[in-house]
């Protein structure tokens, strides 16, 4: 129980977590909807692995995150609990309203890696400075 509730002890794990209560999603995915570098969200994951919530799943060159199977079974309640407390929440509500603009405009990881900068100008949460225009 202690892992579980250090895992969840910090806001981006729970943005992380929210996003994946609504499908799996891979590193580039998150990064970019929770304007998160590469190295942070992968060590947020870490921590959400780490603490048994999470589990990759391996999809050609990309891995995917989801809640694992023993988490899901064992800790509905607290799944429960967190969607209700998510609901209405700002920083929860901007980061679907991104992940729908992501899958409205049809993005998906090839597309990030072919060009962030046009996905990041989609959901208007430029992280890459590399983007902005002089």
């Amino acid at each position: 129980m202690i892992s579980v509730m250090k895992a969840l002890g910090d806001e981006n794990r729970l943005r992380i977590v929210h996003l994946l209560m609504q499908r799996a999603m891979c590193v580039c995915e998150l990064e970019i909807i929770l304007a998160l570098s590469q190295s942070n969200t992968s060590r947020h994951l870490a921590n959400l692995r780490n603490g048994r919530i999470v589990e990759p799943v391996k999809h050609g060159q990309w891995t995917f995150y989801r809640f694992s199977d023993a988490f899901f079974k064992n800790h509905r309640i607290l799944l429960d609990y967190l969607r209700d407390q998510f609901e209405g929440c700002v920083p929860y509500d901007e980061d679907l309203a991104r992940l729908n603009r992501y899958q409205q405009a049809g993005f998906s990881c090839q597309a990030i890696c072919k060009d962030v900068c046009a996905v990041q100008d989609v959901l208007a949460s430029r992280i890459n400075p590399s983007c902005q225009e002089e």
